[in-house]
């Protein structure tokens, strides 16, 4: 057998005849075959070829490399494959790199920064083009995937629309503290308070959102608004209040708002919730109510009973709709949205049945727009305080309201109150609020 020589002096026809590759038997002391055979030059110290096993088609992959110690670490450094470089390219860059790792440089090293710094280059190239918009879109799809309400989507489209619709095609990483600080006073001013808070908590929720993706994105600007001071403008009707709260809802000339205001104030449902149900989650045979996509998205879904002060407002309900609209409505609560006409007058767009808009106001002799009724959170709020003074417990409250249940106490984190016992609780409530409404 041919001895193989690892050490001779490179040449052209030298490294065709003698540069070979592992012979497909062969096997390292682990075992293990042998990929690939290094080759040394005599001319040039720590200059050689690496050569791996031949292709599927015959050809073979050989590789000028070079290898020294660096700072008391063996370095090797590939140049490139022999089709890529010719003897003398390759010897030539081979003295240029030994010189450098005499000299301490390692040339791997050097290649991975350069590599790195490339890379951090492009990415702040993209990021510095990444818009409001952009960032805003990302937001709205880690919304989705954490099965936010189509509803709460919605109002990061709107609300951002409305207060930074100027910002929307600049860069974010252009936005600065000031800017922010501007910005919100500017909306305060024209808006209120409130407007401007939430315009820039959701602002400052998307732009966290991008800074999970943007590496070099500064830190989020909103650090530079002092946010108002809010106050829970909501509240109970207070019970002296309740009777003409009633008047006022009897008032009320369109029997399906009328009807809405009575369905909130008896089941303490939100506002969107009540607004939004449909016939096929109002469950007569059982008297029970679902609610598929409350507030905090699907993964909230709950199931309550109604009171039978609700049950026959809902069948009577059911029988107007009947009659109002001849196509089967899916709404309990519905409106018919009127048909839209063009500029010529033409009807572009036929009319629809949606669900119906609470009572918000009405004018007073002066012509003023002044409330009819309280918000709908005040219901809420009326529906809470008489379960606690019906002495409903607060477990049954939390149930009813879907408020999150307790987790720091082990026995009410046991407790899940059945059907039966809550539709007594509902029952209670409904007794207490219409002997009220009726002092």
């Amino acid at each position: 057998m041919l001895k193989i020589q690892h050490r001779f002096k490179f040449t052209k026809e030298s490294i065709r005849d003698r540069c070979l590759p592992p012979d497909p038997w062969e096997v390292n002391g682990n075992g293990k075959p042998v990929l690939q055979r290094v080759y040394w030059d005599t001319a040039t110290k720590g200059f050689g070829m690496v050569v791996g096993r031949p292709r599927q088609d015959g050809s073979l992959v050989r590789s000028y490399v070079v290898q020294r110690g660096v700072n008391g670490k063996t370095v090797r450094v590939t140049i490139g494959r022999d089709d890529a470089f010719t003897l003398a390219q390759a010897r030539r860059r081979a003295e240029v790199l030994i010189g450098d790792m005499r000299r301490g440089i390692d040339p791997n090293r050097v290649k991975r920064e350069e590599r790195a710094r490339a890379k951090a280059e492009r990415t702040k190239a993209r990021e510095d083009k990444v818009t409001l918009a952009q960032a805003r879109d990302w937001h709205l799809t880690a919304l989705k995937a954490k099965k936010a309400t189509p509803r709460t989507i919605q109002n990061y489209v709107e609300e951002l629309d409305r207060y930074l619709s100027a910002w929307m095609e600049r860069p974010l990483a252009d936005i600065r503290r000031n800017d922010c600080a501007e910005r919100h006073e500017r909306i305060t001013r024209l808006h209120g308070p409130y407007a401007a808070n939430l315009a820039f908590r959701m602002f400052r929720a998307v732009y966290n959102t991008a800074a999970k993706r943007m590496e070099d994105l500064p830190r989020n600007p909103t650090i530079g608004v002092t946010f108002n001071s809010e106050e829970r403008r909501r509240g109970p009707i207070s019970w002296a209040e309740l009777p003409a709260w009633r008047t006022k809802v009897d008032s009320i000339k369109n029997p399906i708002r009328r009807d809405l205001q009575m369905f909130i104030l008896f089941t303490g449902l939100r506002r969107n919730d009540a607004k939004t149900v449909r016939w096929s989650d109002v469950r007569f045979n059982t008297g029970m109510l679902h609610r598929p996509s409350p507030k905090g998205g699907e993964r909230r879904a709950f199931t309550v009973p109604l009171c039978q002060f609700v049950i026959q407002l809902l069948r009577k309900r059911k029988e107007d709709n009947a009659l109002r609209f001849s196509d089967n409505c899916e709404w309990v609560f519905p409106a018919r949205i009127p048909a839209k006409k063009s500029s010529e007058g033409r009807v572009v767009t036929p009319a629809r049945i949606t669900h119906v808009s609470e009572v918000k106001e009405q004018r007073n002799q002066n012509g003023k727009k002044v409330p009819l009724v309280p918000s709908p959170h005040r219901l809420r709020d009326t529906f809470a305080t008489a379960a606690h003074e019906a002495g409903i417990p607060a477990l049954d409250q939390k149930i009813l309201l879907n408020h999150m249940l307790p987790t720091g106490d082990v026995t009410e984190g046991y407790q899940r109150p059945s059907e039966e016992h809550l539709r007594k609780s509902i029952e209670q409530i409904a007794e207490f609020l219409l002997r009220k409404m009726e002092q």
